[in-house]
């Protein structure tokens, strides 16, 4: 697991054009050019080249990386698939969403980040899906630093504590009906999104997620990239009927939604184009193809 990422980046190492997720990762030669590092693991050994005795080793350049995609790659999966569950079951919730993209941005391009304020539906669906089927429902263990009384228990220091993150993001003092899929609990009554935005999934404290903003970032462009181009749907048997899909999941350290049946369909000839537009994007980034969805 160490290995794999690092060696993957090293024999790809080239200079790719950028996606522009943030001019604040590009030195100014390559704003210039427009041309930018494809990963931080490319970045991190350009500069090394650099540093002398300041310069990280390779070990430190290996773990790191892998804490990267141990931490971001599963956990992602799991919410994507989480996402389609959602939508299949959920089609009046993936309808409002695709009624909103179709509002704000129409049918000519796909989302970007700068669009996010301007969907508020497409953000609660999103605040929902991490809420509904948290990715660690018992979260990451923690030790305690110092002996503590809590609720007149004692804990010694030393002691590991696991977060039950389900039992939060499901306590009906906060979550009326918490089992149902309701993209609406995060409006006011006055139709504007609540301040309930803490994603409980990333966990607290020092030990919070420290991709928890890129993660936000790139789950949140997931998600309204599926809803603007594609349709979710329940498959059919041979008959022309529904084929049911139920709510089982994995256990686990992150849990992910069990294989099911589904139809995903472009939602039109429009939204085809930008699907094979981004594929080629997505082809050209990687050097190699990229797979479809499903």
């Amino acid at each position: 697991m160490v290995e794999v990422p690092f060696k993957y980046v090293k024999d790809k190492m080239v200079s790719v054009r950028s996606f522009n997720i943030s001019s604040n990762f590009a030195d100014p030669d390559e704003k210039a050019t427009g041309i930018e590092l494809s990963s931080l693991t490319e970045r991190l050994l350009k500069q090394n080249s650099v540093l002398g005795p300041m310069a990280l080793t390779e070990a430190d350049l290996k773990s790191t990386m892998a804490t990267a995609f141990v931490g971001g790659a599963d956990t992602t999966v799991s919410v994507a698939r989480t996402f389609i569950y959602a939508m299949l079951v959920n089609p009046e919730a993936q309808r409002k969403a695709q009624d909103e993209i179709d509002a704000v941005i129409g049918r000519k391009r796909l989302p970007d980040f700068s669009d996010r304020p301007n969907l508020p539906y497409v953000e609660a669906v999103y605040r929902e899906i991490m809420r509904w089927r948290p990715v660690a429902p018992l979260g990451i263990v923690h030790s305690t630093s110092m002996d503590d009384v809590y609720n007149g228990y004692f804990i010694p220091k030393g002691t590991l504590v696991m977060p039950n993150i389900w039992s939060m993001t499901h306590d009906e003092s906060r979550y009326r009906e918490p089992d149902l899929f309701k993209p609406e609990r995060f409006f006011d009554e006055n139709g504007h999104l609540n301040t309930d935005d803490d994603i409980i999934a990333f966990g607290f404290g020092r030990r919070i997620c420290p991709g928890r903003h890129m993660a936000s970032s790139m789950v949140w462009l997931l998600i309204s990239s599926i809803m603007a181009t594609f349709n979710i749907r329940k498959a059919r048997d041979e008959q022309g009927n529904e084929i049911d899909v139920d709510d089982s999941y994995t256990s686990g350290l992150v849990s992910h939604k069990t294989p099911h049946s589904c139809s995903i369909t472009p939602r039109s000839a429009e939204t085809s184009k930008l699907i094979i537009e981004a594929n080629t994007e997505a082809s050209l980034f990687h050097g190699e193809s990229a797979s479809a969805i499903c």
